[in-house]
């Protein structure tokens, strides 16, 4: 890749804050030691700045303005594909607070969760309007997203149902709830193969994306679980580390905010992602 000659000009190579911002929502951090910072476009990535209202003209114009090197054909026509695959989805809106058909639950916020700049500037992109818009919150490792999740159902106060990738994620959400918000742990459920703590009736259910996928025959409890979990509405759903799901290996359907979630088609379809 060549230079252009007005390089001198361009930053991102020293990485301002617009510049950093427009690569978080366009790209994935690879890793960022004090002074090169690194980004990777992916699909998933791409899936994130559509679901921001980015367009394929927009992400070319900017990688092009602020690079100090020409932009490769090959990026540009991966950039204008993926964003046509994903169809440029219409994000999808929650006025939870007018929605008198899902009862609110009982959790705040409990006074010792104090949010950091960056994960404020996250959930007010997602409540800006006063309502919750659907969505991908990309942080990187450690940067508290389960603190943001939490946040986020304080904010909703309906029925909320989180989806990791294991038995651990699920320890660590359930954890979380605890630590961060104010709801009795009667109402934390978890469903997994190792802990089923009864998730009927339960406000925040959490399990794996493989249990909910799991596709040979159940016992007669799991399937009464299972049967109860895809007919509620669901105000608020969570899905963990999205980057890992395999999608393909997922058949279930879940209700949320009057309309019909298919986990199989998460990377599309989303409700509320983090």
């Amino acid at each position: 890749m060549q230079l252009k000659k007005d390089h001198s000009s361009r930053p991102l190579w020293v990485v301002r804050s617009t510049a950093a911002d427009f690569l978080v929502a366009i790209a994935e951090p690879v890793c960022r030691p004090n002074h090169i910072h690194e980004y990777k476009l992916t699909a998933y990535s791409l899936y994130a700045a559509v679901s921001v209202g980015l367009q394929t003209s927009d992400i070319v114009e900017y990688l092009q303005k602020l690079s100090k090197t020409s932009v490769p054909d090959g990026i540009v026509q991966f950039i204008k594909k993926r964003c046509i695959q994903l169809e440029y989805p219409l994000l999808a809106e929650y006025d939870f607070r007018n929605d008198t058909v899902n009862p609110d639950i009982n959790i705040d916020l409990k006074p010792t969760a104090v949010l950091r700049p960056y994960q404020e500037k996250s959930l007010r992109k997602m409540f800006g309007n006063g309502r919750a818009r659907s969505g991908v919150i990309v942080l990187p490792c450690g940067a508290g997203k389960s603190l943001v999740g939490v946040t986020a159902a304080c904010t909703v106060r309906k029925r909320c149902l989180v989806l990791g990738n294991s038995s651990v994620s699920v320890e660590q959400w359930k954890a979380q709830f605890k630590m961060w918000s104010t709801i009795d742990d009667s109402q934390i459920c978890r469903f997994t193969s190792d802990a089923k703590d009864k998730p009927i009736g339960c406000s925040v259910a959490i399990s794996t994306y493989s249990m909910l996928g799991h596709t040979t025959k159940r016992s007669w409890e799991a399937e009464k679980v299972m049967e109860w979990m895809r007919t509620q509405e669901w105000g608020l759903m969570i899905l963990d580390e999205l980057n890992k799901l395999l999608s393909k290996s997922l058949r279930c359907s879940f209700k949320t905010d009057l309309k019909t979630f298919h986990v199989e088609y998460a990377i599309r379809l989303n409700k509320f992602v983090f």
